[in-house]
């Protein structure tokens, strides 16, 4: 019974809103430096997926991330132009970005000291139609 009702809350919820897969997001990570890697919460340098209007944030531990600043980019291992990110290789603490409309469709996570440790961050669109 209580699964019919969620089914049911579920659709009509999407008649108002949309599809309740295309709501934006709040996604946190835990972000550790393992083996020349980033770890993202427990994943080896992990690629992402994540849609328009999600927010990401990024909380590197501080310990093992002291030597790793942590930056977000447009290049794979190198630069941070054209992506403005408050916090932008750091250590510790967070680094929280919006994926919105002037957010490029693919991007990269890297350490600014050393090559190999990130991966892409690839952005979907989100689907009005479900």
């Amino acid at each position: 019974m209580k699964t019919a009702f969620i089914t049911h809350l579920a659709f009509y919820l999407s008649l108002f809103v949309g599809p309740l897969g295309a709501l934006a997001e709040s996604i946190n990570y835990q972000v550790s430096a393992d083996g020349g890697k980033f770890h993202l919460n427990g994943a080896e340098n992990p690629p992402l997926t994540v849609s328009r209007g999600d927010t990401l944030t990024f909380h590197l531990d501080g310990s093992t991330t002291a030597n790793h600043p942590f930056t977000i980019g447009l290049e794979p291992e190198g630069g941070s132009e054209g992506i403005a990110v408050a916090n932008n290789g750091i250590t510790s603490g967070s680094i929280v970005l919006e994926i919105n409309s002037e957010t490029p469709a693919t991007f990269y996570y890297f350490c600014s000291n050393h090559q190999g440790m990130g991966n892409m961050v690839a952005v979907t669109e989100i689907s009005q139609n479900g």
